[in-house]
């Protein structure tokens, strides 16, 4: 048969997306590079996307900085944001921060997933000072602020356990008009972050709202 190309290592990569994925995504590495074969932009994606799932940081950030390194072509916003949404599901709000700002004083230009990911991790921190900041560099930008950013403002602080800034998000988000499926996503975000703090009047309270 045809010896293993990046595309049949790369459909191995994909195929494994649950435990184990980066160990599986380690021994795919290893065999690329004993084959002679060049990852190309598909592979670190695929390879971030372990990482994700692995919630491993880290290691996200080694994978990225070592494609910087060798594969600067693939660095662009698409990928940060990549490593953003790595880091930022890690529970890992100051870090989230860092790259942020790495990729800022690189010169990358920042898009819509940037701000969710600068906004959420924010939010999670209570920072309502630099939310504002941010919210104001989104507009002059020409980014809209629309009900998913207040809904993305919600999560964050909810997961950050700031709750009485998560519902005055929320009631923005309730309030703007949004179709019944959107409402229902944002509140269940919302109600499983009360949900690991234990909080259940809160959770009362808001499914009743829908």
């Amino acid at each position: 048969g045809l010896p293993p190309d990046v595309k049949s290592h790369n459909l191995a990569l994909y195929a494994w997306c649950s435990d184990g994925a980066m160990q599986n995504a380690d021994r795919i590495l290893a065999s690329m590079a004993a084959a002679g074969v060049a990852p190309d932009r598909q592979t670190f994606e695929g390879v971030l996307q372990a990482c994700w799932y692995a919630r491993d940081w880290h290691r996200a950030i080694d994978v990225f900085f070592d494609m910087e390194a060798n594969h600067p072509e693939f660095a662009d916003a698409q990928m940060w944001n990549r490593l953003l949404k790595v880091v930022y599901a890690c529970a890992a709000p100051e870090s989230t921060l860092e790259v942020a700002a790495l990729m800022a004083e690189l010169g990358v230009v920042p898009i819509t997933a940037t701000y969710t990911f600068i906004l959420q991790a924010y939010a999670r921190l209570g920072d309502g000072d630099a939310i504002e900041s941010v919210l104001l560099s989104m507009r002059a930008a020409g980014e809209q602020v629309t009900p998913k950013t207040m809904a993305v403002l919600a999560n964050g602080y909810a997961n950050g356990r700031h709750m009485v800034a998560a519902e005055e998000a929320l009631e923005a988000v309730l309030n703007s008009g949004i179709p019944i499926n959107q409402r229902v996503r944002t509140v269940t975000a919302f109600v499983h972050a009360c949900s690991r703090a234990g909080d259940l009047p809160r959770i009362v309270r808001w499914l009743r709202r829908l």
